[in-house]
């Protein structure tokens, strides 16, 4: 029942939304104490609609801007804003509409709630973004609550960019999402799942039911929906990663999960020491209005060391020529390896990227040839035997790879022949470079050869350190 004054407004919360179980957690771990949820949900079981009415309640006690997050903008007005649940609601209709200053912002997908101090004053904001857009908003304004929708699908550098903001202001912020692989969602839910100050919470088809108020207790997915799937040509895989929260399931069309499932067969994700005796490469793909990637590479017989990994978005080249100064690899670059774009004329100096990232940084720099998607892809998929990542140099651009994937077509229901542009499509396409530079690598070396040699003491450290990966080395 509500009661309205020309002030006041009384409403019951959650509105027209019955929590099961399950779902009022959340609420009993804030009222705990807890600000950071991760919610490892199978899909379909309300996960987005569950935390955006955790989120009206939070609006109300607290004004500031608060974010709905999903890995495309165009994901989050299809299940937020024009979102409609399965009984026919839509999903903005959780929302109490007497709660609403003003009418919603069609084209930012932004609703103003009014201030619970004084209904007639504007209150905490709502907004839906979308990680493959600009993700400056979320430094910009100061979010004191997040919501990462599908996180593990998500660019990882936004939960990075609100981390600080939230810690500083006393914020909270929710993950929600199956997973995709050992990918970032991996590693959040492994982090921290035994972490007093977080909520986690894993939920298979096995554990969940209809058992809010008017539902009869039944399975929220049963053996008989799964069955159907299966029928209708959904694969095992898949059927364990979305319902059943297999981490070990491949991520679906994705380009290397043949490759990453023998290199964590054969353990190659390890720590990886950077020698001294050995030069070191880079490999880039160039980013104008979103990320430069590079990885950092020392070739040491047939081994392909990945030292290091790092990208970041909107700076010029003598940022990354900095940042390459900084690492303990100064005085032992030999060679920076650009993509084919490296030609073009930019960063404000109307040079060639090449010559002004030349001017900056120790060593040469070479551009590389350009080749098909097809045969980039393909010398990356032969490479990989020969790679061995630093488990924590690497950690992002590994979450890169594993995430690197088809394009999906939501209307023929076919992966299509070429990537996804996510944010993993960078570290990615760096790593490409390397792949097809591997000729410039040996044409490189040609041109030091017997101007140097790795001293005996540690030339025999590293065959006695290699001996130990006789399984892969080939």
């Amino acid at each position: 029942m509500r009661t309205e004054t020309a002030s006041t407004i009384e409403l019951s919360l959650p509105y027209q939304f019955a929590p099961r179980s399950y779902q009022w957690r959340v609420w009993d771990a804030w009222d705990r104490g807890i600000r950071r949820f991760g919610l490892v949900w199978h899909r379909r079981n309300g996960k987005d609609t569950t935390l955006l009415n955790f989120c009206v309640e939070r609006m109300l006690e607290r004004t500031g801007n608060y974010f709905h997050v999903f890995p495309k903008l165009n994901q989050g007005r299809r299940v937020i804003w024009d979102g409609i649940n399965r009984a026919g609601q839509r999903v903005l209709e959780y929302v109490p509409p007497d709660l609403l200053y003003g009418a919603p912002n069609k084209a930012d997908m932004q609703l103003t709630l009014v201030n619970a101090a004084n209904a007639r004053q504007p209150g905490s904001t709502y907004q839906i973004l979308g990680t493959d857009r600009n993700l400056d908003v979320l430094v910009g304004s100061n979010p004191v609550g997040v919501i990462f929708s599908e996180y593990a699908l998500q660019n990882p550098r936004a939960w990075d960019l609100c981390r600080p903001i939230l810690r500083e202001n006393g914020g909270w912020a929710a993950f929600a999402y199956t997973p995709r692989g050992r990918n970032h969602g991996y590693t959040l839910y492994t982090t921290n799942r035994n972490n007093p100050a977080w909520y986690f919470d894993l939920l298979t088809v096995e554990q969940t039911f209809r058992d809010g108020p008017d539902e009869d207790g039944s399975p929220v997915i049963s053996p008989a929906d799964i069955e159907a799937d299966r029928r209708e040509g959904m694969t095992q895989d898949l059927i364990d990663q979305e319902y059943y929260l297999s981490w070990e399931a491949a991520i679906p069309g994705a380009y290397y999960a043949n490759e990453f499932r023998t290199v964590d067969q054969e353990r190659r994700i390890t720590r990886v020491p950077y020698d001294p005796s050995y030069p070191v490469y880079t490999f880039w793909d160039i980013g104008v209005d979103d990320a430069t990637a590079l990885w950092c590479v020392q070739f040491i017989g047939r081994q392909i060391c990945l030292l290091h990994y790092f990208e970041d978005v909107g700076h010029g080249a003598d940022y990354y020529a900095k940042y390459l100064a900084a690492l303990p690899y100064q005085g032992q670059y030999r060679a920076h390896i650009l993509p084919h774009d490296g030609r073009v004329r930019e960063w404000g100096s109307g040079e060639r990227r090449e010559a002004t990232l030349g001017r900056l940084v120790q060593g040469v720099v070479e551009v590389a040839e350009r080749p098909t998607l097809d045969v980039g892809i393909a010398n990356v998929r032969t490479m990989f035997p020969r790679l061995l990542f630093d488990e924590m140099g690497c950690e992002r651009g590994i979450e890169a790879l594993r995430s690197y994937h088809h394009e999906w077509h939501e209307q023929t229901k076919v992966f299509q022949n070429y990537p996804a542009h996510t944010w993993a499509s960078h570290g990615a396409d760096a790593l490409r470079t390397l792949a097809v530079s591997l000729p410039l690598v040996a044409q490189i070396e040609d041109r030091f050869r017997g101007q140097e040699h790795p001293p005996e003491p540690a030339r025999q450290a590293m065959m006695t350190w290699r001996s130990t990966h006789t399984a892969w080395m080939g």
